[in-house]
């Protein structure tokens, strides 16, 4: 009986349909709605320069996602990174003011609700991995299917070693890069929430990369 809001996007239907049917199998209601950032782009670009305007119609789009989240329990996200610059040509103050309407929504269903973020391969990545599709779809779904709880042992040691560090110095081609993260801790994850995960991550202290 408890309501699943799905947040897709096109390329994830078949990932959709199964979700869907997992729902039916265990009485849950599957509530599906579609997200297409080539579209969004669209009504970001259409948004006047007037900024009371522009987040008046920007909170109304998301307040879709607040309505729907209002009334379901659990929250399944499918992301489709098919772009690195989604909203290329939008003025960076209406991005701006959409990413903090979407990051009330973020903070909604991950402090309120039952949820998981999962990404859907698409061929930017695939292309930015150098694999064929194919390959690359093959690889991400063995990646989901890894023993997180084992990969967590694993990572424990990372984690207390970076835990104790204090400069962080990254050389490379290209690459001059020095940081203290002295005092800030680091976070494993390892598939709680997320699809595809895999990793231990902090950050620097402000004002000491180099």
């Amino acid at each position: 009986g408890e309501v699943v809001y799905i947040w897709a996007s096109p390329d994830s239907i078949p990932l959709v349909k199964l979700a869907s049917k997992e729902c039916e199998k265990v009485g849950a209601i599957p509530l599906v709605q579609i997200h297409e950032e080539r579209l969004i782009k669209h009504f970001l670009a259409s948004l006047p320069d007037d900024e009371k305007k522009a987040t008046e119609l920007i909170d109304t789009f998301a307040g879709v996602n607040h309505y729907l989240l209002d009334h379901s329990v659990g929250f399944l996200g499918i992301r489709s990174k098919d772009s690195d610059n989604p909203y290329e040509g939008v003025s960076q103050e209406i991005v701006k003011l959409w990413q903090k309407a979407s990051g009330k929504v973020f903070n909604r269903f991950t402090k309120e609700k039952k949820w998981v973020i999962c990404d859907w391969p698409t061929e930017n990545q695939a292309e930015k991995a150098k694999m064929t599709y194919g390959d690359f779809y093959n690889y991400v779904l063995k990646v989901s299917a890894l023993d997180y709880k084992a990969l967590r042992d694993r990572a424990i040691p990372l984690k207390k070693l970076i835990d104790k560090t204090d400069i962080v110095y990254i050389k490379g081609k290209g690459t001059d890069l020095r940081f203290s993260k002295k005092g800030l801790n680091s976070v494993i994850g390892t598939a709680e929430n997320s699809y595809v995960d895999g990793e231990v991550y902090t950050a620097p202290i402000r004002n000491s990369v180099e």
